[in-house]
């Protein structure tokens, strides 16, 4: 009694991002029925960068569940590894002719993929937070005329940048 009694109220600025969200390896979990109700964003854009159509695929981390669940109620992940065929199909459908792939797998997750699916061109990694002062070149196919590069920026305080030429279908 005779006390003060003070409530105070954070006040949270919320700014709507200005940029599509990717991600073809996290859904939408309903905890009571235990079933997945959809994905939580797109998977795939395509874009016009220079004259050249690229397929864009996004893949969010599926490390998330190994954190504290308050993370991840309501959410389930995938590596992404059977939703990457669909999604790269559906990018060409659309007329993609270059597909860029951006993973929070980790380098060693994501060097495997584009060894798996020769349809990336290039992969842009993250999550291990390694550096890559050159990109890995992956060679594929006949000859290794069809090659993947997998590069990743480091721990967060690097921009990454990759200049690709594109000519007559190869990179």
């Amino acid at each position: 009694p005779g006390g003060l009694n003070v409530t105070t109220y954070a006040t949270c600025h919320v700014t709507k991002l200005n940029m599509p969200v990717l991600a073809i390896n996290l859904y939408n979990y309903n905890e009571v029925s235990r079933t997945i109700t959809g994905q939580t964003h797109p998977g795939y854009i395509v874009k016009d960068a220079g004259g050249v159509k690229v397929g864009i695929i996004g893949i969010t981390s599926d490390i998330v569940p190994q954190q504290s669940q308050a993370f991840n109620t309501g959410f389930r992940f995938t590596m992404g590894y059977k939703e990457l065929p669909t999604n790269i199909a559906a990018a060409k459908a659309e007329g993609a002719q270059l597909i860029v792939v951006l993973s929070e797998l980790g380098l060693a997750k994501n060097v495997e993929l584009v060894k798996e699916f020769p349809q990336i061109n290039v992969m842009f990694s993250g999550h291990t937070h390694e550096r890559t002062p050159d990109p890995i070149i992956i060679r594929r196919g006949v000859l290794g005329a069809n090659i993947g590069i997998v590069t990743e920026a480091g721990e967060d305080s690097f921009l990454g940048r990759l200049d690709v030429t594109v000519n007559s279908g190869y990179i």
